[in-house]
């Protein structure tokens, strides 16, 4: 507030009203108290006739200055078109009628739309009556990410599915993913009898995976029964409603021969990128028709890009060695066909040379994906098993007995955790080690740590290159490096 003999200014707490009374005897005029807000740094908002007002009624408050306030926005929002909990990776179960379980795998048609984002208000900025501007507090924006199977829409608001089959949804922050993957479904218990499965999306088996038996998917394997010494190869996610006794799970592995071949087609690109502009060039010049299109492209690449046929080589190489490995063969197969096309005496003129570029850059885009995927292992309980997971172990049952689990995120144990290894980057185990005093190592990256409700004697905690090997047993616990580089097991409570 600030006070004349002739006249009261106050100014509200958040700046965005000035009130003026003029006193009854004083002899003021407008040019004065206008002078006079600009003293006090009001400059927005000013209203001469309201000023005009308080002369004429005295000692009466009057608002002479007036903010604009701001226009709070809104956030992005999605819209799913069918039930997000069916998107998860997770098989949804319900009860019958009968009192039976019963699985409801999600399942979607070519065209349907997976989710839309309704795009939010930025909002409108405001000012106060000292000219400072408000600004209107700043959403996250959602981004939609179409993956294999689905499409954006050409307004870039709604994906949809490209194909048939089972969709996911992968969700990081505010990014998005979704993807459609078919799907096969394998009625009953796998055995021996049934032969090994392998399948190019995802594979639901509603009863056993028994003895012997391998399954193999590129997308996710959901399994309503037990896998009992078997084994389990998914590129995403596996899901076990039973238990795991015995078997191999892997999950979210990428083909190693990804990380080899991605390199060498870019090269590949980059190589007829530059052969594109020699192209040109004889063709401005008229020497492009003088001979076949096939040979003087030979000619050119031997003469002025002799690093091609190297590079073409080292492809073929490496892919007739991987041509025998099933896991591989889709992929194989597709770069060899792309290996075929990139021969210069394929190329019938420029535009089956151009059609060979844009395959090169499909499959590498392909391979690159690839080898960022990320799957996850849930279960109910693992016993003598080895288990190994890209993104994260979820074991919400009885526990793990004797088993070898390796996750490259979070590996999380709901019940108890009997000998054998758990390494991830954190862990998290609600009862570590025995009474008996089964040797159980947890070990964490240097950067992660290890909480536990319960740990016994022998229980073994490993952080980066801290070791500690308790001798008691010991309550609501997390093992850690310290600031100073040193182990350290904090009490939770």
């Amino acid at each position: 507030m600030a006070q004349d003999n002739e006249w009261t200014l106050t100014v509200s707490q958040n700046a965005m009203l000035a009130a003026l009374s003029v006193n009854q005897e004083a002899d003021v005029e407008a040019g004065q108290i206008l002078a006079a807000l600009s003293k006090a740094g009001i400059c927005y908002g000013i209203r001469e006739t309201a000023i005009e007002q308080a002369l004429a009624q005295r000692n009466k408050p009057l608002t002479v200055a007036k903010g604009t306030p701001l226009i709070p926005g809104t956030a992005d929002s999605l819209t799913f078109h069918l039930p997000e909990s069916l998107l998860s990776e997770e098989i949804a179960f319900t009860i019958r009628k009968d009192m039976h379980r019963s699985a409801e795998i999600p399942f979607v048609k070519a065209g349907e739309k997976l989710v839309t984002r309704i795009p939010g208000n930025p909002g409108v900025a405001g000012k106060d009556i000292f000219g400072k501007p408000l600004k209107p507090p700043v959403f996250p924006q959602i981004q939609l990410r179409a993956m294999s199977g689905t499409a954006l829409s050409e307004d870039g608001q709604t994906i949809l599915a490209t194909i048939s089959g089972r969709p996911h949804l992968r969700r990081e922050g505010n990014i998005f993913r979704l993807q459609v993957m078919p799907t096969f479904i394998h009625k009953g218990d796998l055995t021996i009898e049934a032969g090994h499965l392998s399948f190019q999306g995802d594979i639901t088996i509603t009863g056993c995976v028994l003895e012997n038996v391998s399954v193999l998917a590129s997308g996710s394997v959901d399994v309503l029964g037990n896998v009992i010494e078997a084994r389990i190869k998914a590129g995403q996610t596996i899901q076990i409603r039973g238990n795991a006794i015995a078997c191999h799970l892997s999950a979210g592995a990428a083909l190693p021969v990804s990380a080899e071949i991605s390199p060498i087609i870019a090269e590949i690109i980059l190589e007829l990128a530059s052969f594109f502009d020699v192209l040109e060039q004889l063709d401005k010049r008229g020497q492009l028709s003088v001979l076949p299109f096939p040979t003087i492209a030979a000619q050119l690449l031997s003469i002025k890009f002799p690093r091609y046929a190297e590079l073409l080589r080292q492809l073929n190489e490496l892919l007739r060695e991987q041509t025998n490995t099933a896991e591989k063969n889709a992929t194989v197969a597709e770069a060899l066909m792309l290996a075929e096309s990139l021969q210069p005496q394929s190329w019938a003129d420029r535009e089956q040379l151009q059609d060979a570029v844009s395959r090169a850059l499909e499959l590498r885009n392909k391979l690159d994906k690839a080898a960022l995927q990320l799957g996850d292992i849930y279960l109910s309980y693992a016993l003598n098993s080895t288990i190994s997971a890209t993104g994260k172990i979820m074991i919400r049952g009885q526990g793990c007995i004797h088993s070898t689990l390796e996750a490259g995120q979070e590996a999380h144990i709901q019940g108890k955790l009997r000998g054998g290894t758990v390494r991830a980057k954190t862990i998290y185990v609600k009862e570590a080690g025995s009474e008996a005093g089964a040797v159980t190592t947890l070990q964490a990256s240097g950067k992660g740590w290890i909480d536990v409700d319960k740990a016994y004697e022998n229980t073994v905690f490993i952080v980066g290159k801290g070791v500690l090997k308790i001798s008691e047993t010991v309550g609501k616990s997390r093992f850690v490096i310290d600031k100073e580089g040193y182990a350290a097991l904090l009490n939770r409570h």
